[in-house]
């Protein structure tokens, strides 16, 4: 039998030698023959490592190395999950510049995910979170420009989703849309996971402050929501930004779930997230008879005026593809407690109250939903500090991210939110 050298080798022995060297190994392989180069640019194993990459947008020597990279036969075109990290700060024009075309030499046939998240002080300090919010604005506007310029396919997109002490301010999405065209990048979009909050208040704006400034901020809301006709998975995070400011425009955007429900459509959608919704059950429940999904998770969710009665009705007797349901620190008057075995997130005097939270999958579903109130109040202990520590930092407002004392506790107990 003849011979044969590594580069006539079938790309299936290829890949395996490339999952058993590292990268720099890999390289220096890389270095012998453009044919074997070849081969083991196709191998999964060398792959692996450009698939993923974080940006850290403060760091010019990594935003300098990103273009280049991302180039035409270049291996940052494997990219198919980035993430794009922002310090707080707002970038130097010269930083926005690399970063963009970094994203923008993306624009490819394959689809990628895309992260935007923060990277601060935990928790930062009361008078920073101005800036962060203006920080989360500008890595937003500048990733959809990006975007935008270069069509980039994108399945799935975390705008702040998952991080703490930070949220986009709804008015931005209003003023990127007046400026960028999004839907060639968005239209095979998959999964969404959207923090979004008030917007900040202006100091001389009597303009951003009217009812007809907010009701523009929910309509781009939507619109935004449109530019996703196949999502099939939706994370939305709402943060309270203003604990005791209140203006026409910020009472608009407060029914921004409403019109949500109003507005828009979701025909694909099959797994839900609600996190830090206030809203009416009425609207509530609209929102949940008009979906066909198999995954429902509320977390920090408040109906007011209404009861979560009808709704958990509704979840047990007619979503029938339901097959999972989470359930935890849902409020009325007060917040609700399950019958069930568990322990509450934090301790009241009285009798025993069951947990918080509920979580159920396949026919257990279908099971009727008890719940009561406590009777007692609450003992100020270090579950009950941790507690509200927890859903300040989650859900707002920025105010209270290191309170010490129990007089905000009303918000969670049955007070105003």
């Amino acid at each position: 039998m003849a011979r044969l050298s590594f580069d006539e080798l079938p790309q299936e022995i290829i890949d395996a030698v490339a999952a058993l060297l590292d990268l720099q190994s890999l390289r220096n392989l890389r270095l012998t023959s453009r044919s074997i180069a070849a081969k083991v640019t196709n191998a999964r194993g060398f792959q692996a490592y450009f698939l993923s990459k974080e940006i850290r947008l403060f760091d010019i020597g990594q935003l300098r190395e990103f273009g280049p990279q991302t180039e035409p036969q270049r291996c940052g075109r494997l990219v198919r999950h980035l993430t794009l990290v922002s310090n707080g700060k707002v970038q130097i024009p010269a930083k926005r510049k690399l970063a963009r075309v970094g994203v923008e030499n993306l624009g490819c046939a394959s689809p990628i995910s895309i992260t935007l998240t923060m990277q601060h002080e935990e928790p930062p300090s009361v008078k920073d979170w101005l800036r962060i919010w203006r920080a989360a604005a500008e890595t937003f506007h500048n990733t959809a420009l990006a975007l935008s310029t270069a069509g980039v396919p994108v399945q799935a997109f975390d705008l702040f989703g998952q991080t703490r002490w930070c949220s986009l301010a709804c008015d931005q999405l209003t003023q990127t849309l007046a400026v960028v065209d999004l839907p060639a990048s968005f239209k095979h979009l998959k999964k969404l996971s959207l923090c979004l909050s008030q917007h900040a208040l202006k100091r001389h704006g009597k303009r951003e402050e009217s009812r007809v400034a907010g009701q523009m901020n929910t309509r781009a809301l939507c619109e935004f929501l449109a530019l996703f006709p196949e999502l099939e998975d939706l994370e939305l995070r709402w943060y309270k930004l203003h604990a005791r400011k209140c203006t026409d425009a910020l009472q608009e955007e407060s029914r921004y779930f409403e019109r949500i429900v109003e507005l828009c459509r979701f025909p694909r959608l099959r797994q839900c997230a609600l996190r830090g919704v206030f809203t009416t059950a009425d609207t509530l429940l609209s929102f949940l008879r008009r979906l066909r999904i198999n995954s429902l998770t509320m977390v920090d969710v408040t109906v007011r005026p209404g009861f979560f009665r009808p709704i958990f009705d509704h979840v047990v007797n007619h979503m029938d593809t339901l097959e999972y349901l989470h359930l935890d620190q849902l409020s009325e008057k007060k917040l609700l407690h399950f019958e069930g075995p568990g322990e509450p997130h934090f301790r009241s005097i009285g009798r025993r109250v069951g947990p918080m939270d509920l979580t159920r999958v396949g026919s257990a579903i279908h099971d009727p939903i008890s719940y009561h109130f406590a009777t007692g109040r609450q003992l100020g202990s270090y579950e009950f500090m941790e507690f509200l520590r927890q859903n300040y930092n989650n859900y707002g407002p920025p105010d209270h991210w290191h309170s010490r004392s129990i007089r905000h506790w009303h918000r969670y107990l049955g007070g105003n939110p």
